[in-house]
C-alpha cells in the first residue's frame, strides 16, 4: 500500500524531478513510449517508475509536485444562500456547482449536506428544466451506412481498441511501435467499416479516433 506521505515509493523530491527531466528529454529526442521510458529509467537510476506515472508525465503533462502548495489547502465553504440559489433556484447539478468553485463533485455534495440542503434523486435531477433543455439540444448523428451488423472487421476494431486503447473525453487513442503490418490492417478495417482513412507515421504512432465511432 502506498504511503501518501511518501509518494513515488519514498524517492526524494530532487531524484523524482531529475527522473522527470530525464524522461521528457528522452521522449523529445527519441520519441519513446512509456514502456521503453520506464525501462530506461530503471537502467539509468536503478529505480522503478510505473508506466502509468510516466504516461501522465508525457501525455497529460503532469509535473511532479507542481500543485503541492495548493493540493492540501481546503476551499472556503460557500454560504447556504449561495448554494441554495445555485442548486435549488437555478437547478444546477452538484457537478456544475463543483466546476464553478473548481472543486470535485463530492466536495460540492458535502457542502450541500453540510448546509442540510436536500439532494435531488436521479429521477428528480433528470426532470429539472436545465437538464431537459440540455437533452433537447443534444443532436444525434445518424450514420449513412448500416452499422447494425457486426462484421469481422468491426469486431477486430473493437478488440484492438478494447485491448490497446486509451479513452478520454474527446478521443480514443492508442500507441503501437514496430508493427507496420498490424496498423496497416487496422487502418484497412477502419476504412472498410467506417469509411475513415487515417495517415500514420513511423516510429511512434498515435492514432486519434474521434468519438463518432463510439456513437455507432
Amino acid at each position: 500500500m502506498k504511503n501518501k506521505n511518501f509518494p513515488y515509493n519514498g524517492l526524494s523530491r530532487s531524484v523524482i524531478l531529475e527522473i522527470h527531466k530525464f524522461v521528457l528529454d528522452l521522449r523529445k529526442k527519441q520519441n519513446f513510449g512509456q514502456r521503453k521510458l520506464a525501462r530506461k529509467v530503471k537502467e539509468q537510476f536503478k529505480v522503478n517508475i510505473s508506466e502509468n506515472t510516466i504516461s501522465g508525465w508525457v501525455h497529460r503533462h503532469i509535473v511532479p509536485y507542481a500543485n503541492e502548495k495548493t493540493q492540501f489547502k481546503p476551499k472556503p465553504l460557500p454560504s447556504k444562500k449561495q448554494l441554495s440559489n445555485l442548486y435549488i433556484h437555478k437547478s444546477l447539478s452538484a457537478s456544475k456547482i463543483a466546476k464553478q468553485f473548481n472543486v470535485s463533485t463530492i466536495i460540492a455534495i458535502n457542502w450541500l449536506r453540510h448546509h442540510n440542503i436536500q439532494l435531488r434523486s436521479h429521477l428528480e435531477s433528470m426532470n429539472t428544466k436545465i437538464i431537459k433543455k440540455e437533452l433537447r439540444e443534444k443532436s444525434l448523428t445518424i450514420p449513412k451506412k448500416d452499422y447494425s451488423k457486426l462484421t469481422k472487421e468491426k469486431a477486430y476494431l473493437f478488440g484492438v481498441l478494447a485491448g490497446d486503447g486509451f479513452i478520454d473525453k474527446r478521443t480514443i487513442r492508442f500507441e503501437i511501435k514496430k508493427d507496420i503490418e498490424f496498423i496497416e490492417e487496422f487502418s484497412r478495417c477502419l476504412e472498410s467499416v467506417y469509411g475513415i482513412k487515417y495517415n500514420f507515421k513511423y516510429f511512434l504512432l498515435l492514432l486519434m479516433i474521434y468519438d463518432s465511432i463510439l456513437s455507432s
